[in-house]
């Protein structure tokens, strides 16, 4: 009986045993670095799978984005390519009288008194314009309009040879050029 009263109370005559309460201590502080390393090994499983989301994210807007710079390229080109088809040829009409004159100073050959220049009633009209503001052609060159020509053909003949220009064939041809140059789904991506 009487151990069992003294059993609650710590005992002085062990010598060399460790006291219990050290023991405890370390028992505490051993399940305490085990329980920081189990939560630290949560927190990196934890990020390392939010990093992998991420990454699939950061992954997959690539691609998005890239999707959509290809769709951008697309859009702008065929954009692009049906203002030009449109516009070209207004604008080139519109000029072409100019453009034709200019050409013609440095393609007659010197010392040539007669130019014969055949051309549609309109571009006709515009090519009498242009040439009357050059001097070197105002005086050799006469401007015929002519109903059988078609379109903006323009035929220019002098006594040794001459040059026939084919706007509109040639307008064709850019086009054409501009549509085979359109970049197409599996080119652009």
């Amino acid at each position: 009986m009487s151990e069992a009263v003294f059993s609650r109370f710590p005992s002085f005559d062990t010598v060399g045993r460790p006291h219990s309460h050290t023991s405890r201590l370390e028992e505490l502080e051993e399940a305490h670095t085990r329980e920081m390393e189990r939560k630290r090994r949560e927190q990196d499983t934890h990020f390392n799978r939010q990093m992998g989301e991420v990454e699939a994210i950061l992954g997959s807007l690539a691609d998005k984005v890239e999707k959509v710079e290809a769709d951008a390229r697309r859009q702008t080109a065929a954009s692009v390519a049906a203002i030009a088809e449109r516009l070209f040829p207004k604008l080139a009409r519109r000029f072409l009288a100019e453009e034709i004159s200019l050409h013609l100073e440095k393609m007659i050959p010197p010392g040539e008194v007669c130019i014969d220049i055949k051309a549609e009633p309109h571009l006709a009209e515009q090519l009498y314009e242009a040439i009357q503001r050059s001097e070197s052609l105002a005086e050799i060159c006469n401007v015929v309009p002519q109903e059988t020509s078609s379109g903006s053909r323009v035929d220019v003949s002098w006594k040794s040879g001459g040059l026939d220009f084919d706007f509109d064939g040639l307008l064709e041809a850019c086009i054409g050029h501009l549509r085979s140059q359109r970049p197409s789904e599996g080119e652009i991506g």
